[in-house]
Order: C-alpha cells, then structure tokens, then sequence
C-alpha cells in the first residue's frame, strides 16, 4: 500500500505538518507501505506532487486542506483510477461533506480501514475540472471578495456583510442558455451547477443532489424584486433557498451558457477567468474517492 498526504499548511483550519504526521503514523502504525507526507507550496505544486505520486505507483492520494486544495489534486486524479481521499481542512469542505468524511484528521485517515472507495461524477467546464459547484452569477463575487481577505474567519458571520455588499452593487448580465430539452435567456441572480448539495459549511445551494447519480442540479434564482433578492440571500446563508420566491433547477447532462463577453466564473469556491462560451458535461463516475 502506497499512500501520499498532499497538505496545504495555509487551509482555513490548518491541521499543521506534525499533527498530520502523527495521525498518520498512529493509524497505520500496524501495516507495511509507504505512507508519505508532503507539503505543498501552493496549488500548482499541491497538482505537481499528485502526478509526481501517479508516476510512482501510489494507491491512494489524500488531499488535506480545503475545497482548492481538493479541485488541484482531484483534478490530476480524473479518469486515472487512483484514489482520492481527503481530510478537510478548509472552510467550507463540500466535497467531503458529501463524502460523509469526517472534520476530525484521525477519522478522515482512518476511512482507508473503516470506509468504501465509490465513484462520484465530475463536471467539465472551459478546459477545468469541477468537483462541487461551478457558478457565474453573484456567488462568483461573494467568493473572489471573500478569498481576497487577508483573514478568512468559519463560519456563516463573514458571508453576510460580504453578500450585502456585493448585493448592492451586483447587476446581472444577459445570459442564454441551451440544454437538450429547450433553450432561453435570462439574467439571473443566482446560477450555480451543483454535484453537491452545499458550496461549503452550511450554505446550501442543491438540496437533492448527489455527487454520484449521474446528473447535476442548475439552481437559478431569476425575476426577483430588491427585497425578494435579499429573502433569497437570507435563505441561502440558513441553508434553504430551494425555498426562495424565484428559485428553480434544472437537470442536466451537458448545458451551454453563452455571455457577452468573457470573465470570471467560480469552480470550487475559486474564481477564474472563462471564455464568453461555456460548455458544461458531467463526467459520470470519472472519480474515484474514499467515503463513509
């Protein structure tokens, strides 16, 4: 058994090299094999230490911080067959929340001897990988201001004056829409394609999806007046804007989002640029992943 942790000391809850290291040691202080520790510099070097492990043979590669520590390694690990664990780290942690991986580091690195390996769905999106949510509506700006701040407290206190801020300045572009059942134009609030139920913590934007059933939820609040957008953002940050005025979702298999011009979008809680064109597609089970 060859095992790589890949850890980013600079996650929102750091776990922290020594405490890693200890847990490893203790939870498989009874079995032979490699069982490696490495530290990441940044998100490119997190991906480069991924395919250095594929290269070398290793069973299983942990992810150990947040949700953007998690896309750079799961990205490398797509379609390979190797394994992804992770012990969450981060501040919002969607994927594992998904996973049922718990936020104590022992338990997440025990789930090699007490948990299964599943196959879970991965979106494709302007060349990228996604493996929560890809978004290009007003949560696009509540995470780049959010992950711009020298200091990123947990919890939900933070988002609040983050989303009111964005609110009020927010203005919603003319997009189109094309899917294999109809095709439209709107200009919404909201437009998140989920593989998970949450972006992170407790904000949930998808409350019947599921990481592994082959589709994603698009969740779209669309039409909405002044106050009706700051009901919608209320109920996102206490977990239930499925139950906003103008929330709806569709189901899909490939959908193209066509804009006026390039900028960014959000995968995984990181904003990056994209093209006008987006063509999403999910991937069915192109990841394997260890959960509970």
């Amino acid at each position: 058994m060859k095992i790589r942790f890949i850890l980013n000391p600079l996650s929102g809850r750091a776990i922290g090299l020594e405490k890693l290291t200890a847990v490893v040691r203790k939870v498989f202080s009874s079995d032979r094999g490699i069982f490696e520790v490495r530290v990441a510099k940044d998100d490119l070097h997190a991906r480069a230490l991924t395919e250095e492990a594929l290269s070398l043979g290793y069973n299983y590669v942990f992810a150990c911080g947040g949700d953007g520590t998690v896309h750079h390694v799961a990205s490398a690990l797509v379609g390979t067959g190797t394994v992804l664990g992770v012990v969450p780290a981060g501040s919002g942690n969607a994927l594992a929340g998904a996973l049922n991986i718990p936020q104590d580091a022992e338990q997440a690195v025990a789930v090699v001897k007490k948990g299964r390996i599943i196959n879970v769905d991965v979106g494709s999106v302007a060349q990228r990988f996604f493996f929560t949510t890809a978004s290009l509506a007003i949560e696009v700006q509540i995470c780049k201001t959010y992950n711009s701040m020298k200091f990123n407290p947990r919890g939900i206190l933070p988002y609040i004056p983050i989303a009111l801020f964005e609110y009020l300045r927010y203005r919603p572009q003319r997009i189109t829409v094309k899917t294999q059942e109809e095709t439209f134009t709107l200009s919404p609030l909201v437009f998140t394609v989920a593989n998970t139920g949450v972006f992170g913590g407790e904000f949930v934007i998808s409350p019947y999806s599921e990481p592994y059933d082959g589709v994603f939820e698009v969740c779209i609040v669309d039409g909405v007046s002044f106050t009706g957008g700051l009901a919608a953002g209320l109920k996102l940050l206490k977990g239930n804007i499925h139950r906003a005025k103008g929330y709806r979702t569709l189901e899909i298999r490939q959908m193209t989002v066509e804009r006026p011009s390039e900028g960014l979008i959000q995968l995984d809680g990181e904003p990056i640029m994209a093209p006008a064109r987006l063509a999403f597609r999910v991937l069915a089970g192109a990841l394997r992943v260890w959960a509970y």
